[in-house]
């Protein structure tokens, strides 16, 4: 498996400080997060987009996601965002708009989203660009099961999932090897971040939590992966101890007002996926050959 980043992490950074630290630190790939504030605004200019290109590619990394907020309904935006990816030779797109609301009848909801989902295929199959719904709490795709059931029957070359289980940990957890057989070729990516549950003025609330100590048991979680077959991204999101910025995310930021470096949040997190796989690859070496 590869390893990205996706910038949501890293407000603080200009895209030519994103790239050096990624490059630097050893990452595979860049999950540019599109959005007006940081890094690639929706309605970048081609030229813009050649230059973080180039950007990207010359420090060594691919374009590994657009991590955007673009609703599926939005037509136009979703072109101008499938462009950009073209542009920036990048496979895939996130898109946003499937909010689950109580006010309207679930059934009502999926299918109004599967219409979306189906008025930009033929977008999506031009240009040869898969667009990504995440299972995330509070959304008609909470956990792999509902992730599946909206893309049922939608071609997997051009329709996926991101599968983020430290989201799960809020609504929608179900067991990892379960939710990726479930996924089955919607498989296409994956979140990493980490959540946990704690008491706070009379009720329970979630908290984003470091990799190591949240209710996510990732090296399962990477096993669990490997044992499917998965050999695409894990995208580091942890949002723990990320500061807030401008107003957008101030929901990851620590209880206690705390933040993690800039160079603790390239390299920390990064180095414990790889100690992952590394213990993954010697359990699997036969007994014989262990030194």
């Amino acid at each position: 498996m590869k390893i990205a980043l996706f910038t949501v992490i890293l407000p603080e950074l200009t895209p030519e400080k994103v790239a050096h630290g990624l490059a630097e630190h050893g990452y595979d790939g860049v999950e540019w997060r599109v959005h007006k504030d940081y890094h690639i605004p929706p309605d970048c200019p081609r030229a813009t987009i050649r230059a973080i290109a180039r950007l990207t590619h010359e420090h060594g990394l691919e374009v590994s996601n657009l991590g955007a907020y673009v609703p599926a309904g939005d037509v136009e935006g979703v072109k101008r965002l499938v462009a950009a990816a073209v542009g920036l030779g990048c496979p895939r797109v996130r898109l946003a708009g499937f909010e689950y609301t109580r006010d309207t009848p679930f059934q009502e909801q999926h299918e109004a989203v599967r219409e979306k989902l189906l008025g930009i295929r033929p977008i999506l199959a031009d240009a040869r660009v898969k667009a990504l719904i995440e299972t995330h709490h509070g959304t008609l795709a909470p956990s792999a099961s509902g992730a599946r059931r909206l893309l049922e029957g939608l071609p997997p070359d051009s329709f996926g999932v991101i599968y983020d289980p430290g989201n799960m940990i809020i609504e929608g957890r179900e067991d990892c090897r379960m939710g990726l057989e479930i996924l089955g070729d919607y498989l296409a990516y994956v979140h990493v971040k980490n959540c946990v549950w704690r008491p706070s003025g009379g009720r329970w609330c979630h908290q984003w939590a470091a990799l190591r100590e949240g209710m996510v048991d990732w090296p399962d979680t990477v096993a669990a992966l490997k044992a499917c077959g998965y050999e695409g991204y894990l995208s580091v999101e942890n949002l723990y101890q990320v500061p807030l910025f401008r107003g957008l995310v101030g929901e990851v930021t620590g209880s206690d007002g705390a933040v993690r470096p800039v160079t603790d949040r390239l390299q920390e997190d990064i180095a414990y996926l790889r100690a992952i796989e590394r213990t993954i690859r010697e359990e699997a070496r036969p007994r014989a050959t262990r030194g």
